[in-house]
Protein backbone atom coordinates (compact mmCIF):
# COMPACT_ATOMS: atom_id res chain seq x y z
CA UNK A 1 0.00 0.00 0.00
CA UNK A 2 1.44 3.57 -0.89
CA UNK A 3 1.80 5.67 2.14
CA UNK A 4 0.52 9.11 1.94
CA UNK A 5 2.59 11.98 2.68
CA UNK A 6 1.37 14.39 5.62
CA UNK A 7 0.68 17.82 4.60
CA UNK A 8 1.60 21.42 6.23
CA UNK A 9 -2.21 21.49 7.62
CA UNK A 10 -1.69 18.40 9.32
CA UNK A 11 1.37 19.41 11.25
CA UNK A 12 -0.36 22.77 12.08
CA UNK A 13 -3.50 20.56 13.20
CA UNK A 14 -0.96 18.39 15.56
CA UNK A 15 0.92 21.24 16.60
CA UNK A 16 -1.31 24.31 16.87
CA UNK A 17 2.07 26.40 17.72
CA UNK A 18 3.07 26.19 14.36
CA UNK A 19 -0.53 27.76 12.84
CA UNK A 20 1.05 31.36 12.43
CA UNK A 21 3.66 29.68 10.03
CA UNK A 22 2.42 29.80 6.24
CA UNK A 23 1.98 25.96 5.15
CA UNK A 24 4.36 26.85 1.83
CA UNK A 25 6.58 27.78 4.49
CA UNK A 26 6.46 24.18 6.09
CA UNK A 27 6.19 22.31 2.60
CA UNK A 28 9.81 21.98 2.68
CA UNK A 29 10.35 20.85 6.05
CA UNK A 30 8.21 17.72 5.35
CA UNK A 31 9.76 16.74 2.01
CA UNK A 32 13.01 16.87 3.92
CA UNK A 33 11.67 14.48 6.94
CA UNK A 34 10.07 11.95 4.35
CA UNK A 35 13.63 11.70 2.94
CA UNK A 36 14.14 9.86 6.73
CA UNK A 37 10.82 7.73 6.81
CA UNK A 38 10.10 5.35 4.26
CA UNK A 39 7.41 2.69 3.30
CA UNK A 40 9.48 0.41 5.56
CA UNK A 41 7.68 1.67 8.34
CA UNK A 42 4.58 1.04 10.23
CA UNK A 43 1.65 2.44 8.67
CA UNK A 44 0.37 4.06 11.25
CA UNK A 45 3.69 5.81 12.22
CA UNK A 46 4.88 6.78 9.19
CA UNK A 47 2.86 10.47 8.97
CA UNK A 48 3.31 11.18 12.77
CA UNK A 49 6.64 10.57 12.09
CA UNK A 50 7.29 12.86 9.18
CA UNK A 51 5.37 15.43 11.56
CA UNK A 52 6.83 15.36 14.33
CA UNK A 53 10.96 15.44 12.27
CA UNK A 54 9.15 17.96 10.68
CA UNK A 55 8.29 20.19 13.30
CA UNK A 56 11.69 19.25 15.14
CA UNK A 57 13.44 20.88 11.87
CA UNK A 58 10.87 24.25 11.99
CA UNK A 59 11.66 24.61 15.72
CA UNK A 60 15.30 24.23 14.99
CA UNK A 61 15.04 26.73 12.23
CA UNK A 62 13.04 28.90 14.23
CA UNK A 63 15.50 28.65 16.91
CA UNK A 64 18.41 29.45 14.12
CA UNK A 65 16.54 32.79 12.86
CA UNK A 66 15.33 33.66 16.29
CA UNK A 67 19.72 33.31 17.18
CA UNK A 68 20.88 35.06 14.34
CA UNK A 69 18.42 38.34 14.41
CA UNK A 70 19.98 40.52 16.42
CA UNK A 71 22.49 41.08 13.92
CA UNK A 72 25.43 38.91 15.64
CA UNK A 73 26.92 36.25 14.50
CA UNK A 74 24.14 33.76 16.60
CA UNK A 75 24.13 35.86 19.85
CA UNK A 76 20.98 38.69 19.33
CA UNK A 77 17.89 38.44 19.89
CA UNK A 78 14.26 39.52 19.50
CA UNK A 79 11.39 40.53 21.88
CA UNK A 80 13.80 40.69 24.99
CA UNK A 81 14.88 37.14 24.58
CA UNK A 82 18.40 37.25 23.64
CA UNK A 83 20.18 33.45 23.06
CA UNK A 84 24.14 33.00 23.70
CA UNK A 85 25.86 29.90 23.01
CA UNK A 86 29.44 29.86 23.46
CA UNK A 87 32.15 27.55 23.25
CA UNK A 88 33.15 26.48 26.92
CA UNK A 89 35.87 23.95 26.20
CA UNK A 90 38.19 22.02 23.88
CA UNK A 91 39.56 18.39 24.61
CA UNK A 92 42.10 16.41 22.43
CA UNK A 93 42.47 12.84 24.11
CA UNK A 94 39.20 11.42 23.00
CA UNK A 95 38.30 14.25 21.14
CA UNK A 96 35.69 16.51 23.35
CA UNK A 97 33.76 20.06 22.61
CA UNK A 98 31.61 21.69 24.89
CA UNK A 99 29.38 24.59 23.60
CA UNK A 100 26.93 25.71 26.09
CA UNK A 101 24.16 28.96 26.72
CA UNK A 102 23.81 31.31 29.69
CA UNK A 103 23.22 28.72 32.62
CA UNK A 104 23.82 25.17 30.29
CA UNK A 105 25.91 22.75 28.93
CA UNK A 106 25.43 20.30 26.45
CA UNK A 107 28.62 18.21 25.20
CA UNK A 108 29.09 16.57 22.22
CA UNK A 109 32.04 13.90 22.63
CA UNK A 110 33.92 11.79 20.13
CA UNK A 111 34.72 9.25 22.38
CA UNK A 112 31.55 7.69 23.24
CA UNK A 113 28.53 8.60 25.33
CA UNK A 114 25.43 10.30 23.83
CA UNK A 115 25.85 11.18 20.13
CA UNK A 116 25.95 14.60 18.56
CA UNK A 117 22.81 13.94 16.41
CA UNK A 118 21.29 11.96 19.58
CA UNK A 119 21.34 15.27 21.50
CA UNK A 120 20.14 17.20 18.55
CA UNK A 121 17.28 15.47 18.34
CA UNK A 122 17.01 15.65 21.84
CA UNK A 123 16.66 19.37 21.78
CA UNK A 124 13.42 19.76 20.90
CA UNK A 125 10.06 17.69 22.09
CA UNK A 126 9.26 17.02 18.57
CA UNK A 127 12.66 15.20 17.78
CA UNK A 128 12.30 13.06 21.12
CA UNK A 129 8.81 11.85 19.82
CA UNK A 130 10.35 11.27 16.38
CA UNK A 131 13.30 9.38 18.30
CA UNK A 132 10.29 7.52 20.13
CA UNK A 133 8.88 6.46 16.79
CA UNK A 134 11.99 5.46 15.01
CA UNK A 135 13.40 3.09 17.51
CA UNK A 136 10.13 1.37 17.41
CA UNK A 137 10.39 0.91 13.29
CA UNK A 138 14.10 0.33 12.76
CA UNK A 139 15.93 -2.37 14.46
CA UNK A 140 19.46 -1.91 15.23
CA UNK A 141 21.61 -4.61 15.13
CA UNK A 142 25.46 -5.23 15.16
CA UNK A 143 27.63 -7.83 13.56
CA UNK A 144 30.01 -9.11 15.38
Amino acid sequence: MAYTLPTASDLQTRFPEFADVDEESIAPFIEAASLWVDDSWFERDYPMAIIYLAAHYLQMYQRALLATSGGGGGGGGTGGTEVQTFLSSIAFEDFRVSFGNAGSKSTTTGGGGVSGSAQLMASTPYGLLYTQLQDRNIVKFAIV
